[in-house]
């Protein structure tokens, strides 16, 4: 898909969420029309977020909501921010790395799941959690059996 087809995509579904049905209904109808002149579907637009996001920990993979099937037990690398350059800081660096790979590879509520990935989005974008984050994800590693000291 061109750039301009991209840009005429997203002004399109941005206009989906108009207050007038008519105006949505057919700003819906016409991207369809423009996906279908770039061969795009919809479920190729939502596989390239989910590909970008296995890169970060493995998914469960489910067959509903509710499923309780165990995740991959292959290790996977989890982004990190820079790492620090003064010893300390690269020490807490690794520690709350060590943290993210375990508790990111773990079975977790959807609940968990989501506090988890905050706190990933949060150090990835900041490069630090705050005292009481860093305490919350210590009291989850440590509930999932990891070893904090």
């Amino acid at each position: 898909m061109g750039t301009f087809a991209k840009a005429r995509l997203i002004k399109l579904l941005n206009l989906t969420s108009s207050d007038n049905d008519h105006e949505a209904l057919l700003a819906l109808r016409n991207a369809q029309k423009v996906m279908g002149n770039g061969g795009v579907t919809w479920e190729s637009l939502f596989a390239v977020g989910a590909s970008n996001r296995a890169n970060h920990y493995p998914q469960k993979t489910t067959s509903g909501p509710f499923s309780k099937k165990e995740n991959s037990t292959r290790k996977q690398t989890v982004e990190t921010p820079p790492e620090p350059r003064a010893k300390a800081a690269l020490a807490k660096f690794r520690w709350l790395r060590g943290m993210f790979e375990f508790i990111l590879t773990q079975e977790l509520s959807p609940r968990q799941r989501e506090f988890a990935d905050g706190l990933h989005a949060f150090w990835l974008k900041f490069g630090r959690l705050t005292p009481n984050q860093q305490e919350a994800l210590e009291r989850t590693c440590a509930a999932k059996g990891f070893n904090c000291e």
